[in-house]
C-alpha cells in the first residue's frame, strides 16, 4: 500500500525550518539506482545548503526557450522566501526573466518509500487584496480577500512524465510538460553508485529523465512601465513575498512549445550541503539536441581553496539510447593519455572532454558580457571499453561537438571583479567520427565567481 511522505519548509519569520548561519542540519544520504527526487534536507535548511529541481524546454529551431528552476535555499529570504527562477525567450528577441518568491515549499511523495514514488512539489504564498463595493467611497474599508500564488511540479513514479504548473496571476500562468523519450531501461538513467552522481566531493547532479519531448502553453504578463515604475513594482513584488498584482500590467505574451514540432528538453536534480562559493568558481551547463543526439552536461571548476579542480556530469543519447555516461574529465591536449586511461582515468569508464572556445569563427559567435570571453565549448564524449565489451587494444568510440553561443538570453554580475553569469541559446554542431556532422540547438548557462 502506498505511503505518503511530506517535507514542508516555511520561510516565515520565526519558522523552525530555517537554521541561522552554517549550523549543521541533517542531510539524507544519496540512494543508488534512484532519482533521489525527494528532498535531502527534509525538515530544515541552513544558510549554506541548497536543493534544485530544474526543467528545460526548447523549440526544434532553437528560437523559443523556457527554463524553470525550483530552489530550496535561504538566498531569497530577505525578498520573501524560497524562489523559483523562470526565464523565457521568443523568436522576436523578447525576454522574460524573474525570480518568484514564495513563503512555503511543500514536497509530497506517494509510494512504498519517499524516493521511489510519485512526487509533487509546491512553492506557494498567500496574498491579501482589498475589494470595494460600488456603494463605498474611496478610502472606505472593503472586504479582504486571500489568494494563493503558486508554481508546482509533478513527476511520475516511473520517471516517464513531468508537469510544471504556473498559477501566478499578473505574472505567469500555464503548464510545461516533459515526456521521457529514452528507450534505455530506466535503471540506465539512474546513478548506480554515489560516485556516478557526484559533481565534486560535496555536490550531486542527476539527469534522471534523459531526453524529453516538451509541451508548453504559458502566458506571461509584460510590464508597460517606466524604469522607475518597474523598480517600484519589483520592490513591491519582493517585499510581499510572492506576487503583488496591483501595479500596471497590460501586455500578455504566449509561449508555445509542441512535441510534434520537435520541442525537446531535460530535467536536472541537484543538491549540496555547501554553498556555491564553497563548491565552485566556474560552471557551464548545456542541454540540447543535434540530429539523433541529445546531450546534457554540467562542468565546474572547484573553489580556489580546493585548487580549482574540474568536475563533470555528462550524458549523451543517440536515438534514445544512452551511449556515454561520463563523470570523468579528460584533456583535449593529452589525447594519448586519455586514450590510455591517463590522469587517473580507468580506460573502461566513459570520459568527456570540455574545453572553452575563444575564437569567433566564421559565424561570428557571441561572447559573454563579463570577464570570461569564451564563444562556446568543445565537448568530446569518449566511450569506455566496458560499455560494449571492447578489447583493450580496440579504438574507443568518440563523439565530438561544438556548442557555440548564438543568442544572448540572460546576464548579471556575480561580483565587482568582472565576473558574471550568462545564458545563451547555442548552436550544436557535431557527431561521431564515422558520420557526417549534425546541427542542432541547446539552452545553456555559464557562471564565474571571483
Amino acid at each position: 500500500m502506498a505511503k505518503t511522505f511530506v517535507s514542508s519548509l516555511n520561510a516565515a519569520d520565526g519558522s523552525e525550518s530555517i537554521v541561522p548561519g552554517a549550523s549543521p542540519v541533517p542531510v539524507d544520504p544519496f540512494l543508488p539506482n534512484s532519482a533521489n527526487l525527494f528532498p535531502k534536507l527534509v525538515e530544515r535548511i541552513n544558510d549554506a545548503a541548497w536543493e534544485l529541481w530544474q526543467f528545460d524546454g526548447l523549440s526544434s529551431d532553437g528560437e523559443t526557450a523556457v527554463t524553470i528552476s525550483f530552489y530550496r535555499d535561504t538566498r531569497g529570504l530577505q525578498d520573501g522566501g524560497f524562489h523559483a527562477e523562470l526565464n523565457a525567450l521568443w523568436p522576436d528577441g523578447s525576454k522574460w526573466g524573474e525570480k518568484l518568491y514564495f513563503t512555503e515549499s511543500v514536497i509530497t511523495a506517494e509510494g512504498e518509500a519517499a524516493h521511489n514514488g510519485s512526487l509533487r512539489g509546491v512553492w506557494q504564498s498567500q496574498s491579501q487584496s482589498q475589494s470595494q463595493s460600488h456603494s463605498q467611497s474611496p478610502g472606505e474599508g472593503g472586504s479582504t480577500r486571500s489568494k494563493t500564488n503558486s508554481v508546482s511540479f509533478d513527476i511520475a513514479a516511473d520517471l516517464a512524465t513531468a508537469r510544471v504548473t504556473f498559477s501566478v496571476p499578473d505574472r505567469v500562468e500555464g503548464t510545461l510538460e516533459l515526456r521521457a523519450l529514452s528507450r534505455a531501461p530506466l535503471g540506465s538513467r539512474l546513478a548506480a553508485t554515489e560516485e556516478a552522481a557526484k559533481l565534486g566531493p560535496s555536490v550531486y547532479y542527476l539527469f534522471p529523465l534523459g531526453p524529453a519531448a516538451v509541451a508548453a502553453d504559458l502566458v506571461f504578463s509584460l510590464a508597460d512601465e517606466t524604469e522607475d515604475e518597474a523598480a517600484a513594482a519589483a520592490t513591491s513584488l519582493e517585499t510581499n513575498g510572492a506576487v503583488n498584482g496591483d501595479h500596471k500590467k497590460d501586455k500578455k505574451k504566449t509561449l508555445i512549445l509542441r512535441p510534434e514540432d520537435g520541442a525537446r528538453g531535460g530535467f536536472v536534480r541537484g543538491w549540496s550541503a555547501l554553498a556555491w562559493p564553497q563548491i565552485m568558481t566556474d560552471a557551464y551547463y548545456v542541454c540540447g539536441t543535434a540530429g539523433p543526439y541529445m546531450l546534457q552536461v554540467i562542468r565546474i571548476e572547484s573553489s580556489a581553496a580546493d585548487g580549482r579542480k574540474p568536475h563533470v556530469v555528462a550524458r549523451l543519447y543517440r536515438d534514445g539510447e544512452l551511449v556515454c555516461a561520463a563523470n570523468q574529465l579528460g584533456e583535449r591536449h593529452a589525447q594519448s593519455q586519455t586514450e590510455n586511461g591517463g590522469h587517473g582515468h580507468n580506460r573502461d569508464e566513459d570520459v568527456v572532454v570540455v574545453d572553452k572556445l575563444l575564437d569567433g569563427g566564421e559565424e561570428g559567435w557571441l561572447a559573454g558580457a563579463f570577464r570570461d570571453r569564451n564563444t562556446g565549448y568543445a565537448i568530446e564524449f569518449i566511450q569506455g571499453t566496458k560499455r560494449e565489451g571492447h578489447q583493450q587494444q580496440q579504438q574507443r568510440k568518440r563523439w565530438r561537438f561544438q556548442a557555440r553561443h548564438r543568442r544572448p538570453w540572460w546576464s548579471d554580475y556575480t561580483s565587482d571583479k568582472g565576473t558574471g553569469k550568462s545564458g545563451f541559446l547555442e548552436t550544436i554542431l557535431g557527431g561521431s567520427d564515422e558520420e557526417a556532422s549534425f546541427k542542432g540547438s541547446a539552452g545553456a548557462g555559464q557562471l564565474q565567481l571571483p
